[in-house]
């Protein structure tokens, strides 16, 4: 389970204020999210408001490889890539995703979870985002760079 919450936190970059892209338009932003699959190459955290440090680094090797795919049809597809942490952890896993707050946010759900993501850059070739985890009374705020 913790390897499973290490994937989707680093692959699922993702979760927030301002949105830059290449455009404004709202289809623009979908057909951006759906170019392609992201691959996490850079990640850091906050946790509990203690300051940002690199979280990257401190990933496993077999879950730096992972993509996620944000599909047209509104569907995600994470994919463990060549190298999995697991031999037994499916190779594959689909969840749903949507845009919204005017094309700022976006949310996925894998497996009954939903995080919550905003946009912070998104260009034909990079997307950055935000997102936190809630695991009461501590709140952890990520970044994640993602590319093609």
């Amino acid at each position: 389970m913790r390897t499973l919450k290490l994937f989707l936190i680093s692959t699922l970059l993702f979760s927030i204020s301002s949105c830059k892209k290449d455009s404004t338009n709202s289809e623009n932003t979908f057909d951006l999210l759906t170019s392609g699959p992201w691959k996490t190459i850079e990640q850091s955290w906050n946790p509990s408001n203690t300051g940002w440090s690199d979280f990257y680094a401190g990933i496993p090797t077999c879950l730096k490889d992972n993509t996620i795919t944000y599909r047209s049809d509104l569907s995600s597809l994470t994919d463990e890539g060549p190298t999995k942490c697991n031999s037994s952890d499916p190779q594959t896993i689909t969840g749903t995703w949507s845009l919204y707050a005017n094309n700022t946010k976006y949310s996925v759900t894998v497996n009954g979870n939903t995080t919550e993501y905003e946009i912070l850059e998104l260009t034909t070739q990079t997307l950055k985002v935000y997102f936190k985890t809630t695991n009461p009374p501590f709140v952890t705020e990520y970044k994640a760079t993602l590319v093609h």
